[in-house]
């Protein structure tokens, strides 16, 4: 946008500081990570409707495209991607959505034993999900708690000493900045502050 204003100089400044303060973060983030480092899955439940993915009931998506990739592996962790995934592919355990992508897999939202197996070794999980329904029905993220989660994804208490990232209270949500209505500042801050993004998440559930 610069360009129209004769703003450049200010622009390239502006960018030049938040690379910096990013690769400055990256990098004290590098050494605590030790070896093996992290995994981390970014997962999204879908409502049924007919214009999302899923037309014919919900599902759940594990999402890895280069952004996420590239965030994941600045603060030196693994992402769950298609490769981790390889061998539940292999047993066309996945759905097959009306918009598929190569960046996610899908599975439909009953498939819980599928999810249980692909998050079991996971040490971060990354809910991206809008608990809301095709209707608008449901609730919002300022009132999202490991309840919710537990049943948004077909999941119970039972769950939680099996999955490694909540045992260790490794479940975050991107709704560190948010309204009441589920407006949030992700989907701003991601793009234009990287250095920032950390700010919109939230760990909001001790479960010990």
């Amino acid at each position: 946008m610069s360009l129209f204003f004769n703003k450049e100089a200010e622009a390239n400044q502006l960018f030049t500081a938040i690379s910096q303060n990013f690769n400055a973060i990256s990098n004290a983030a590098m050494p605590s990570a030790s070896p093996p480092s992290k995994l981390v899955a970014w997962i999204l439940w879908w409502p049924a409707s007919n214009y999302g993915p899923f037309t014919d009931g919900p599902g759940i998506s594990i999402n890895f495209p280069p952004y996420k990739q590239q965030l994941t592996a600045a603060a030196g962790a693994r992402i769950l991607d298609a490769a981790a995934l390889e061998s539940f592919l292999a047993q066309k355990l996945n759905s097959k959505p009306l918009y598929p992508s190569p960046n996610s897999v899908y599975i439909r939202a009953n498939q819980t034993d599928i999810l249980r197996r692909m998050l079991k070794d996971v040490d971060v999980v990354v809910d991206e999900a809008r608990y809301f329904d095709e209707d608008g029905v449901g609730i919002p993220d300022s009132e999202i708690m490991l309840t919710s989660f537990l049943q948004q994804y077909g999941l119970t208490t039972a769950d939680i000493t099996g999955m490694k990232f909540l045992v260790n209270n490794g479940l975050l949500r991107e709704d560190g900045v948010t309204g009441p209505d589920s407006f949030t500042e992700w989907y701003a801050t991601a793009v234009v502050r990287p250095d920032q993004v950390g700010w919109t998440y939230t760990r909001v559930w001790d479960v010990t």
